[in-house]
């Protein structure tokens, strides 16, 4: 979730992108032909505990890379650095390549964003037994998820969120709505069934559901005159990338439809949502929720909000904490693996098994702003309970976190065009 400040960052980012035009870890006896940047080459250390993260976003990509720098300074797991291996995926496809990549070599843990990037992915990590741990996986089908228990998240299941979105419409009038998601994505599918399921006890009606092939990323006009002659209240937009998502409001607007809109996670609170809004105005009235923030007055996120934004210069985004919270705690799974199996190599099924005992209670509750003095206990024998960014948060026996659960509900600003927190709404599930 490396130790150097934030002009070195700047360096390194160069170098990275560098690395895209000269192609660091390629080669090639043709000076004219391109070489391919290969990030497990160049990244993977052979003499380090090597953990695995690919993100949907650069922010939750700097979040880990910055829980990493932190454990490295307090003494890194094992005796040895902590290191990872970090990339951006574009869509699934691009995950699963990277993944396939990635786990040819030691990889003790992996960190995949989004829920249908995950579940592709964990096809490879569940028959490696090396455990998966997703920052920004929402979807209610983990809950039941065959997965050998190497399926875990650091955020709620949207059974939580679809009920909030909900409450949300009927609280402002609507009693009709169409849901949009994308065809076959895990996310969205069930996160609109059960948006209906609580749309409709609370006296409202699911018009249609309208299901978006993926491959359409512009050009909504079919979808809309489908949406335009129900005429909903409210239009549920659960596209899944940000900025596609911004299209298709754009072209609503333009369409001339006339319903509200109401927005999950996959669009609030992420910059390339209401970046790449036409006219904020028309979206003033627009609510969103985010489960990937946190509660604002818990030290925990104080402490991790305020080093991420002397590093970076900017202040997180949705899910950050969420993946600066994976690598603190699977730094502690490793400590803990290698304490009870007396090994300074765990396996991936060893760290499995250690992710509770760190997570849970019993023990002294540890957090980020002390990860030094956790790992030390957990080095000398002694029991901790992880308490993050996020939350104090549990592993249920499904990889589900229960605990304090944090929702923000949001709306675009017209001015600034980002989204803004108008309140936070918190849950305690047990």
């Amino acid at each position: 979730m490396f130790k150097f400040n934030v002009p070195d960052m700047t360096v390194v980012s160069l170098l990275l992108s560098t690395c895209f035009v000269v192609s660091c870890g390629g080669e090639s006896d043709d000076a004219t032909t391109a070489l391919r940047y290969d990030p497990v080459a160049d990244q993977f250390k052979d003499d380090a505990i090597n953990i695995g993260s690919i993100t949907n976003t650069p922010s939750v990509k700097n979040a880990i890379l910055l829980a990493v720098k932190q454990i490295n300074e307090a003494g890194g797991v094992l005796n040895k650095e902590l290191n990872v291996v970090a990339t951006v995926a574009s869509d699934t496809e691009d995950a699963m390549r990277q993944a396939e990549n990635l786990l040819q070599r030691d990889i003790k843990v992996l960190n995949v964003s989004y829920s249908s990037r995950s579940k592709a992915v964990s096809e490879l990590t569940i028959a490696k037994g090396i455990p998966l741990i997703s920052e920004s996986a929402t979807s209610t089908f983990f809950s039941d998820f065959n997965d050998n228990d190497l399926y875990f998240r650091m955020v709620p299941s949207d059974i939580f969120q679809s009920r909030i979105l909900a409450e949300l419409a009927i609280a402002q009038g609507y009693r009709t709505a169409v849901t949009v998601h994308n065809e076959f994505d895990q996310y969205g599918e069930t996160l609109v069934e059960f948006f209906l399921l609580n749309f409709t006890q609370l006296g409202g009606q699911v018009l249609e559901q309208v299901a978006v092939p993926f491959s359409v990323r512009a050009g909504f006009d079919e979808y809309l005159q489908v949406i335009a002659d129900y005429n909903p209240d409210v239009i549920l937009g659960v596209i899944l990338e940000a900025d596609e998502s911004a299209n298709f409001v754009n072209e609503a607007i333009a369409f001339g439809l006339q319903s509200k809109f109401l927005f999950p996670d996959a669009s609030a609170g992420l910059d390339g949502f209401s970046n790449n809004i036409a006219a904020p105005e028309n979206i003033s009235d627009a609510l969103g929720t985010a489960p990937g923030f946190g509660l604002v007055t818990n030290p925990e996120m104080i402490h991790f909000s305020q080093h991420y934004q002397a590093q970076f210069q900017v202040a997180p985004d949705g899910f950050d904490v969420n993946g600066y919270d994976f690598a603190m705690v699977t730094a502690m799974a490793i400590e803990h693996a290698g304490l009870v199996n007396n090994t300074d190599n765990p396996t991936g099924i060893m760290i499995r098994d250690s992710l509770r005992a760190v997570m849970n209670p019993p023990g002294q509750v540890v957090g980020p702003a002390n990860i030094a003095e956790a790992l030390s206990l957990i080095k000398n024998g002694n029991d901790v309970d992880f308490s993050g960014g996020y939350g104090a948060n549990d592993w249920d026996s499904n990889g589900d976190i229960i605990g304090e659960i944090t929702y923000d509900v949001m709306n675009v600003d017209i001015d600034s065009k980002s989204w803004q927190t108008l309140f936070q709404q918190q849950l305690f599930v047990h």
